[in-house]
């Protein structure tokens, strides 16, 4: 892969423990609450809302379009300026994304589980560890992400990623 392309999406994307994680969902999934709790625990926003995709060789970044930056869009609350209620270093600019994820929506505690299949999803051509989380009020979801984002750090995550790559060669 050479060269670089973009593309717009509507996602959240927020730097945790150092690692650009895409939140999307449908509209209400709680991807800007999410990131608020995430934000408040000390780590990063880059994008609510509308998050732009670049490819850089092989590498998939992300950013907020220039008027949006430093904005997080709560629902009932409004726009909301990050920075001036976190202060400096709660907002960059752009960020490497390594992981996807993708809330929805339960009304089911019954169903309210993480999946066991970790699986990949591709955005321009870059493929990403992806996971769909079940969003529910009784759900520590800054908590889950930060496991999360942990654990595809280790060396489980990495065989995982081999495994993958094997798979795909064929």
């Amino acid at each position: 892969m050479t060269g670089n392309l973009t593309e717009t999406i509507h996602a959240t994307l927020v730097q945790v423990f150092a690692v650009g994680v895409l939140i999307t969902g449908e509209s209400g999934s709680g991807k800007s609450e999410c990131s608020l709790e995430l934000i408040s625990r000390g780590h990063v926003l880059v994008a609510d809302d509308v998050v732009e995709l670049t490819r850089v060789e092989s590498t998939l970044y992300g950013s907020a379009p220039q008027k949006f930056r430093g904005l997080l869009k709560i629902r009932d609350v409004g726009i909301c300026d990050v920075q001036e209620i976190f202060g400096n270093g709660s907002v960059v600019d752009r960020c490497e994304i390594g992981i996807s994820l993708a809330l929805r929506r339960t009304a089911s505690e019954e169903t309210d589980r993480i999946s066991e299949n970790r699986s990949f999803v591709d955005f321009i051509d870059v493929s990403l560890p992806h996971f769909e989380i079940s969003n529910s009020a009784a759900r520590p979801l800054p908590l889950i992400i930060e496991a999360i984002v942990k654990t595809v750090g280790s060396s489980a995550a990495a065989t995982l990623i081999q495994d993958h790559d094997r798979a795909a060669a064929g």
